[in-house]
């Protein structure tokens, strides 16, 4: 396969919606219902995981953390510890120096 520009923009729109869904999820969860709050903060999300520095702690990697969860089949945890692993993916790079 050759690998386009328009290849790599489908794949960072599936990146970055796999995120989107993974923090809205996260929102609902704890109950943040400040829709300007939670734009606030998901475009942080956004700019922090595509600084310019970024080779590789990126919005493709949150996505692929996402992935390998969903692939674990982690249906024996409960719901608050998906939901905390779900907030570590998301989370544990935002600061990245």
């Amino acid at each position: 396969m050759i690998e386009t520009e328009d290849y790599w923009l489908e794949v960072r729109a599936r990146d970055v919606d796999r995120v989107a869904k993974a923090f809205l999820a996260i929102c609902n969860a704890i109950g943040a219902k400040d829709k300007t709050l939670v734009q606030s903060a998901w475009q942080q999300i956004v700019q922090s995981y595509t600084e310019p520095h970024r080779h590789y702690h990126t919005l493709r990697h949150i996505a692929d953390m996402l992935h390998a969860l969903d692939a674990a089949g982690l249906d024996q945890l409960s719901p608050e510890q998906q939901l905390r692993l779900n907030i570590f993916a998301v989370f544990h790079d935002i600061v990245y120096v």
